[in-house]
Formats: structure tokens, C-alpha cells, sequence
């Protein structure tokens, strides 16, 4: 991971969000995306038209926009617009819930690594280059597998999966300011290692990993929803949208609408989180490419 260049000090991150107080028209209709879409992922079950698991063979496979099922229904006769509802705090939970263990995780290992000495920085960073060598779709089904199948089971897999990129990005952070005068003032003064991580070094690292995570939120629901289509996260009858996709997939020649609907939904749920993290980089001007 490239290291983050342009160390700013505590004094000048505050001077550069009070100066963008104002939010671009842009941002304001992303953000406008995602709130809509927790809306849906919270008030989904009250919105449902039907129950999410009650069969209905006589109308099974019903196609989108036929009477009293809007979006069809599956091939037990499940509506899928329930269905899809129900499955959006699930899928918004896969990513948010490993995201935000792992941003904690690896910001501590990141600060650690980054204001240890020379050895304990190798030591702690080698560890999770043995992790980051992977890459995060064969890491989480490896974990997942090892784990058993279980909403709860691909959490933590998705948080072993995004700790060391998390971790890294840190440590990137705390390198580009390691060596600056407010760093030297701080040291010369007296203060902890603690103090000095949690008032210097961390409201530079704040914006870049805000911008990162967000991103990652998009990734995991993805990665999420590629377990339980794999039978390693959601287990039946549970609805979630990569187990409706599962499901979905021995219809989609006869009615591909009971795949493609799930299938959109994590892209556009992908697509908000992606869009949101990218206008987060510009009000908080960071530059998108130095966290790749």
C-alpha cells in the first residue's frame, strides 16, 4: 500500500474540515442514497408485504408485477419483495458489523506498529502481510469454512479478511507523520506514547480511514453475500440477499427475475457505499489513490 503522503498536523485537519462546512450538491444526494437505503435495511420487516419464509406452491415463480406480488415470488412461492426487504438488515449488518470490529482492530495495530520501534513495526506487520497475501475472497471462504456456516461465522471471517488492509493503512499514516515537529514537540514534552497516539498521530489517520472503511462496507455485503451463496453465512430459510441469489440461480433461464432481483440489490447497495466513500475523500480532500 503506497504510504499517505502529505503529513498534516492536529491544527491544520481542523482547519481543513472547517473550511468545507458546506456540502457539495452531489454529496448530498449520495448521502440522501444511503440513508434511504438504512431506512429500507430498518423499517424493511414493517414495509413486507408478506411473511418472508410462508410457501405458496400455487403461485410459485410468478413473474414481476404480478397481483399482490410486486417483484414475484421464488420457486416455493416466497414473495420476493418480502423477501428482499427482510434480507436488507442482514446484508446491511455483514457489512457494516466486520467493517467497523476491524477498523477498531486495525487502527490499534496500525498506531502500535507505527510508534514501536523498528522491530516490533517488522514484527506486527509481517504477521499480517502473511494475512494480506491473500486474496480477500479465498481468505474469507478459508475462514468461513474453518468457522462453519452462520451469519455470525462470516462476520468474523469478513473481520479477519479487512484487518490487515485496515492495519496497514494505519501504519502508513503514523509513518508519514512519525518524523514531524509536532511529533518531536510531543515526544520532547513528555507525553505518553498513548497521549501522543490518541492527540497527535490520530485525527490525521481519521479522514483516510473513514474514506477506506466506507468503501470496505460495500466490499464486505459483496464478499457477504458470495458466502451465503456459497452455503458458508445466511442458511435457509433465512432471507438474505446472496442466499436468494442461490436460490434464484436454478430459475434464471425460466424466470430470471428471482435471481437478478437480489443481484441488483447487492450491486446497488455496493454501488451507494462506494459512491458515498468517494465523495467523503473529496470534503475531507483525500486523495482516493493513496489508499490503494
Amino acid at each position: 500500500m503506497t504510504t499517505i503522503s502529505g503529513s498534516l498536523g492536529t491544527a491544520r485537519l481542523g482547519r481543513r474540515v472547517s473550511r468545507r462546512r458546506r456540502l457539495q450538491p452531489s454529496t448530498h444526494v449520495v448521502l440522501g442514497l444511503l440513508a434511504m437505503l438504512v431506512l429500507v435495511a430498518v423499517f424493511g420487516p414493517l414495509l413486507a408485504p408478506h411473511s418472508p419464509i410462508a410457501a405458496d406452491p400455487v403461485h410459485r415463480l410468478a413473474g414481476i408485477g404480478s397481483p399482490g406480488h410486486l417483484l414475484g415470488t421464488d420457486g416455493q412461492g416466497r414473495d420476493i419483495l418480502s423477501r428482499l426487504l427482510y434480507g436488507a438488515r442482514t446484508s446491511l449488518l455483514t457489512g457494516l458489523v466486520p467493517v467497523g470490529i476491524s477498523s477498531v482492530i486495525g487502527t490499534a495495530l496500525g498506531m502500535f506498529a507505527g510508534l514501536a520501534g523498528s522491530k516490533l513495526n517488522a514484527l506486527v506487520m509481517r504477521v499480517l502481510d502473511v494475512f494480506y497475501a491473500f486474496p480477500t475472497v479465498l481468505l474469507a471462504i478459508a475462514v468461513g469454512a474453518a468457522l462453519g456456516p452462520g451469519i455470525r461465522n462470516a462476520m468474523i471471517a469478513l473481520t479477519v479478511v479487512f484487518v490487515p488492509p485496515v492495519a496497514r493503512l494505519v501504519e502508513s499514516a503514523v509513518a508519514a507523520v512519525r518524523g514531524d515537529d509536532f511529533m518531536e514537540s510531543a515526544r520532547s514534552s513528555g507525553a505518553s506514547r498513548v497521549r501522543i497516539a490518541t492527540r497527535q498521530v490520530l485525527p490525521n489517520v481519521v479522514a483516510p480511514l473513514v474514506v477506506y472503511c466506507t468503501s470496505l462496507i460495500g466490499l464486505s455485503i459483496v464478499e457477504a453475500a458470495g458466502l451465503s451463496f456459497l452455503g458458508l453465512a445466511a442458511t435457509p430459510p433465512n432471507a438474505e440477499w446472496g442466499l436468494m441469489l442461490n436460490d434464484g440461480r436454478n430459475y434464471f433461464f425460466t424466470n430470471p427475475g428471482v435471481a437478478l432481483v437480489p443481484a441488483v440489490a447487492v450491486l446497488v447497495s455496493s454501488l451507494i457505499f462506494n459512491l458515498t466513500g468517494d465523495r467523503l475523500a473529496v470534503e475531507l480532500q483525500v486523495d482516493r489513490k493513496e489508499l490503494s
